[in-house]
């Protein structure tokens, strides 16, 4: 009896104890996910930077002149047309 008692009043310490902890863990993998992030986005940035693009595409690929592009007109059903007013 007096073991199922001490049972009972150390139970709720123990569990704080444990749900503490893991709110620990729980914070620190947050910030270790949010420092990732950063590291993404900023990656992510570089790549993405005009000079980076220019470098990739090298003397392949240029922008076309203006006679060059062609405008398809738009298809049945669209809902907003360039020519109707």
């Amino acid at each position: 009896m007096a073991s199922l008692l001490l049972i009972a009043l150390l139970l709720p310490g123990g569990y704080s104890l444990l749900a503490s902890r893991r709110v620990e863990q729980l914070r620190a993998e947050r910030e270790q996910l949010t420092n990732e992030l950063r590291v993404l986005r900023s990656k992510e940035a570089s790549l993405l930077s005009p000079r980076q693009l220019e470098q990739w595409a090298g003397r392949q690929f240029h922008n076309p002149t203006a006679a060059s592009v062609v405008f398809a007109p738009p298809a049945k059903g669209t809902v907003a047309a360039l020519d109707k007013r």
